[in-house]
């Protein structure tokens, strides 16, 4: 689905403003901070350094760590891996909160949206703001959206998401008559961390790590 007067905010390149906290999971008690390091430049994700040039990864015990990243972009992408891919036999979960509101929190710190931006950086990213919104009209201009877009969209999200085992697939459409809207669910299992971190970026989809997903190449939803 496609909206006017979108709200595109880029994150500068400090590393104040690029750097994110994730919490890894299930890391079996032989591994160190180092293996973890190397697992995680093995799949191309970026740890930051220290002053001193090491690492940021910390081994919290009871089988978790907590591992600064540089690219918050891929943070999605992490994420939508947790479970997946294992690290001495062990299949690594990976998390950036405990709770909904903290996600939200944290990817505003990424974009620079919590206050911390002095007014240059805030101006600049106003400024970046406004170039790509204009960018983004333009090339929803280009690919002629017709009316009956938004409805074909809504099928293909549907077919694209998640759900339970032994769940038959629903879509259900509602008209309300007296608040003039059109109510359109389905039975899916609902977004994750990993998919509000997607929505909220461009490139890091995590319909791409599934087979059989429907989604035609576009914006989506922005």
């Amino acid at each position: 689905i496609f909206f006017r007067n979108l709200g595109v905010v880029v994150a500068l390149a400090s590393s104040s403003v690029r750097r994110l906290q994730l919490v890894v999971g299930n890391v079996s008690e032989d591994v160190e901070d180092e293996d973890i390091e190397s697992f995680f430049e093995q799949h191309g994700w970026n740890v930051a350094k220290n002053a001193e040039g090491s690492a940021e990864v910390q081994m919290q015990g009871g089988g978790k760590a907590l591992v600064t990243v540089v690219d918050t972009h891929a943070v999605a992408s992490i994420l939508g891996k947790s479970g997946a891919i294992e690290l001495a036999d062990q299949p690594l979960t990976f998390s950036t909160a405990s709770a909904p509101s903290d996600v939200v929190a944290l990817i505003r710190s990424t974009l620079g949206q919590d206050g911390t931006c002095d007014e240059e950086d805030l101006a600049a990213l106003q400024r970046l703001r406004g170039s790509l919104t204009d960018f983004i009209e333009d090339v929803i201009d280009d690919r002629a959206v017709t009316p009956t877009n938004f409805f074909l969209e809504l099928l293909r999200n549907a077919d694209d998401n998640e759900y339970q085992a032994g769940i038959r697939p629903e879509m259900t459409v509602t008209y309300a008559e007296g608040e003039s809207c059109l109510y359109i669910a389905n039975n899916e299992v609902g977004f994750r961390e990993a998919n509000v971190y997607s929505i909220c970026a461009h490139g890091h989809s995590t319909k791409t790590t599934k087979c059989g997903t429907g989604v035609e190449k576009g914006l989506g939803f922005k």
